[in-house]
């Protein structure tokens, strides 16, 4: 999960703080979010399977 909401605020999980900064980084840069998706891939990153609530 990218983000855990906690009374209001959306809080990093400590352990995806890296990946989201990159993802943030990119962002900035102006990529797309396709761009940034082949970007992270390319990097090693894996897409996290999705868990149904």
């Amino acid at each position: 999960m990218i983000g855990i909401k906690d009374s209001k605020q959306l809080l990093v999980n400590p352990e995806e703080k890296e990946i989201v900064r990159k993802m943030t980084e990119l962002a900035l840069q102006g990529y797309s979010s396709r761009q940034i998706a082949d970007k992270l891939n390319q990097l090693g990153y894996k897409r996290q399977e999705r868990i149904q609530i």
